[in-house]
């Protein structure tokens, strides 16, 4: 397989080129698609933003392979990409008892504006918790995204950020902050790792997506390209 053609072939740059190669070969494939538009749709250039999926398969199939693209937003050409790609190269190939659901863009505000996270600042892999939290929250994580957070006009001063974290490491110890970086956290919504106070809207239309087309399956296995 020459990954370079295919990367040549598949590739995409903008949110809205992206969307309309993916409806079109669903569409051509006799896929049943599926809208949900965002809220905070369109941009003020007109630009069009939503969830969209598109299911092969019969639909009760008990059997169900779910595959995302776009949970964080700069992550979606190349989802989004190995989704055609399987729409081209492999749905004929599935057995008539299986069914396939494609979620393209699940953080679709995120695709647009060219975003880790939501509109509201989450970070939407870590939005998945029950909410309220009862969690405690800890003293080291404000310092921790004090540290994340050290910016100027220019963004972020990597430099500081950087001797500030290998400070923190030293003294507190290496598990210690990667644990609190990478778990990331839910007191401050300008911070790093947000999880956010409450579910997010595509985290509500993931759920209500699934609901629709997988809660009759008996087996389910999830990709997030």
């Amino acid at each position: 397989m020459n990954f370079e053609a295919l990367a040549e072939a598949y590739a995409n740059q903008h949110y809205a080129n992206a969307r309309e190669a993916f409806i079109g070969l669903a569409s051509a494939n006799q896929a049943r698609i599926d809208c949900f538009e965002h809220p905070h749709s369109p941009k003020p250039d007109g630009t069009a933003f939503a969830v969209d999926t598109a299911w092969f398969g019969p639909q009760d199939a008990e059997t169900v392979l779910i595959m995302i693209s776009g949970t964080h937003g700069p992550e979606l050409f190349s989802g989004s990409a190995m989704q055609r790609l399987w729409i081209e190269m492999f749905q004929t190939s599935r057995s008539h008892d299986f069914g396939v659901l494609l979620i393209h863009a699940i953080n679709p505000y995120g695709c647009v504006y060219g975003s880790r996270t939501t509109e509201n600042n989450v970070d939407l892999n870590r939005n998945f918790v029950s909410f309220p939290l009862s969690r405690k929250t800890s003293a080291f994580t404000d310092i921790v995204q004090n540290a994340l957070s050290q910016s100027d006009q220019r963004g972020p001063r990597q430099w500081s950020v950087l001797i500030r974290l290998l400070w923190l490491s030293a003294r507190h110890g290496r598990a210690r902050l990667m644990n609190e970086v990478t778990g990331g956290q839910y007191q401050r919504q300008d911070g790093i790792g947000f999880g956010g106070f409450a579910p997010e809207w595509s985290n509500t239309t993931l759920k209500m997506i699934l609901h629709k087309y997988a809660g009759h399956a008996k087996r389910a296995a999830i990709i997030d390209w």
